[in-house]
């Protein structure tokens, strides 16, 4: 996953999550985003903020879309 800041144009890195990313949204807050990886079936929870991965959590290799309902991280 590559991080960017839109405003700005600019590239701050990359969180490797996985191979095979193929759907990605984000939390209401802006708090985290959720990347589907196809490849493993599993979806990414990064905190936007540290730009860390949080956990992984098994969706199954079906899905081909994500949608996020409010939620907050402990």
């Amino acid at each position: 996953m590559t991080v960017y800041a839109i405003d700005e144009g600019k590239r701050f890195g990359s969180i490797h999550v996985g191979d095979g990313s193929s759907a990605m949204a984000f939390s209401n807050s802006g708090c985290c985003s959720l990347s589907w990886m196809h490849a493993r079936g599993d979806v990414a929870v990064v905190r936007t903020a540290s730009r860390s991965l949080f956990t992984l959590l098994p969706a199954g290799r079906a899905p081909n879309a994500i949608a996020v309902k409010a939620f907050k991280l402990p």
